[in-house]
């Protein structure tokens, strides 16, 4: 008896890539696998397809799998296989998984001016099937040095599950049109005091030409190093424009966490969906609001042209 016993069976991983809304959303996924199995009739092994039917819930883990006990290879000296789907996300165009949280890939740019502009609204996008629009107070309107800021959002309840966040950003730039002029004046500038050797020698020059030939002024040029002191000559100096460059490089940085206002209301749309507002805590240092359209259907390959058509009809 004990001769005839066979060895313990394997498990066997498979790894499974699948886009990331399957984690979201959850869906169905059908898996084909080759596997052999004994010829009962004539003998040996033979190759045969095999069908894997999978539910994959909503707000998977990372690397979820699901177990098929004794449903994969057959062996003469051993158990049937035990094959284990091991489902992983394929890498998204916008957003990226970090554990329980979506973080945007990349910075929405809003463009420049946002010094003098008390309020803001934008729009961003997630995986496929969500949308959101983000409003509110500017956080860096009347903001002192800097040319540029980063304002940096976390919508709690909108990453992989409820417990996650979506991480957005958007950057903004803070200088206006005179601002500006202002820095490639400043530039030139600080070019001009670097070529004021090799303009003196040209200088001198011009000034003996001048006087030899009685066209200089009346009372003669004034000596170099004898003129009067601009009012401008200290905030020209180099140690200013330096410091001056220091303060334009800083860039701000402000970050917010919004949370869920109210139920998420639904709409009898076709294909369905839901809007859920959200905002910072009440009483807060910054207002601001956003709302994020999802339509699960809209999320699936097939569902991209219904996806475009549901945000031209409900997106501003």
């Amino acid at each position: 008896a004990k001769e005839n016993q066979k060895l313990p069976a394997q498990v066997v991983p498979v790894r499974v890539p699948v886009r990331l809304e399957k984690f979201v959303f959850g869906g169905h996924k059908k898996i084909l696998r080759e596997r052999r199995v004994k010829d009962r009739m004539y003998g040996g092994f033979v190759e045969d397809t095999r069908t894997f039917r999978i539910d994959v819930p909503a707000g998977a883990e990372d690397m979820w799998s699901a177990e098929f006990r004794r449903q994969g290879d057959q062996h003469e000296h051993r158990d049937t296989d035990t094959v284990k789907f091991v489902f992983e996300a394929k890498s998204h165009a916008a957003v990226e998984r970090s554990g329980s949280d979506l973080r945007s890939r990349f910075s929405v740019s809003l463009g420049e001016g946002f010094r003098r502009r008390p309020f803001l609204s934008t729009e961003a996008s997630s995986v496929s099937g969500r949308h959101v629009l983000v409003w509110g107070r500017n956080p860096f309107c009347q903001a002192v040095g800097g040319a540029s800021a980063e304002l940096r959002l976390r919508l709690h309840g909108e990453g992989v599950d409820r417990k996650g966040a979506l991480c957005l950003r958007f950057r903004m730039g803070l200088r206006g049109e005179g601002e500006a002029e202002q820095d490639r004046a400043a530039a030139s500038a600080g070019g001009s005091s670097s070529s004021a050797s090799v303009g003196g020698t040209r200088d001198a020059a011009a000034r003996a030409f001048l006087t030899r030939f009685g066209l200089g002024p009346p009372h003669g040029f004034v000596a170099a190093g004898a003129s009067e002191a601009s009012p401008r000559a200290a905030s020209e100096a180099p140690p200013m424009l330096r410091r001056r460059e220091r303060r334009r490089a800083q860039e701000h940085i402000c970050e917010l966490d919004l949370f869920p206002a109210s139920e998420a209301l639904g709409l009898a749309t076709k294909p369905h969906c839901s809007l859920q507002l959200y905002s910072t805590k009440v009483p807060g240092p910054v207002p601001m609001f956003a709302l994020c359209l999802t339509s699960p259907p809209c999320a699936r390959k097939s569902g991209a042209g219904d996806w475009d058509r549901l945000k031209a009809r409900l997106v501003p």
